[in-house]
């Protein structure tokens, strides 16, 4: 606090010290008085506004990681599902009797005639051939296993691998009935 009242020919008072203007100087009477400079505050406002800044550059970094590897992985889950779907749907068209099942293959001809289709793995894809053609179905598969059962049904197990990271994957059967 600055007071005037000061005797002996001083003008000023800075807690409990009389002072000459000479001597008197803005830096010495706000250090005496406990308070910030505003060059003092200036640069703690910046380097806040740096850490937030810095913090906030962070968070939306890592978000936009964790979307891009999310729905990398949701495309290849749901393209290894769609190829599931169109297989049964495929079979459910198909006449019972010619339906074959062999290791990592399954053949069989439409009810309403025409070639005989076939599904396969070949080079982690999922391939289905008809009259020559091959058109691939779904990447990233690790396993195809259709099995024929007695009563006339054909179970499919389709598993397809999701790369998390450069070291770990994710494995995910698929089936149907």
């Amino acid at each position: 606090m600055i007071a005037f009242n000061c005797v002996q020919g001083s003008r000023f008072k800075v807690q409990g010290q009389c002072l000459e203007p000479s001597t008197l100087n803005l830096e010495r009477v706000l250090r005496a008085s406990g308070g910030f400079t505003f060059v003092e505050l200036l640069i703690v406002g910046l380097i806040v506004v740096l850490v937030v800044n810095g913090m906030a550059w962070a968070l939306a970094s890592t978000g936009q990681n964790i979307w891009r590897q999310t729905d990398s992985r949701m495309a290849s889950l749901a393209a290894a599902q769609r190829a599931l779907d169109r297989l049964s749907e495929d079979l459910r068209r198909a006449s019972q009797a010619t339906v074959a099942c062999t290791a990592g293959q399954v053949t069989f001809v439409p009810a309403a005639g025409g070639s005989a289709i076939t599904y396969n793995v070949s080079n982690g894809s999922l391939v289905r051939t008809q009259d020559a053609a091959a058109q691939p179905m779904a990447a990233q598969i690790t396993a195809f296993t259709p099995t024929c059962q007695a009563n006339g049904l054909v179970r499919l197990e389709l598993t397809a691998q999701v790369a998390m990271t450069s070291t770990a994957s994710v494995t995910q059967p698929l089936s149907a009935q």
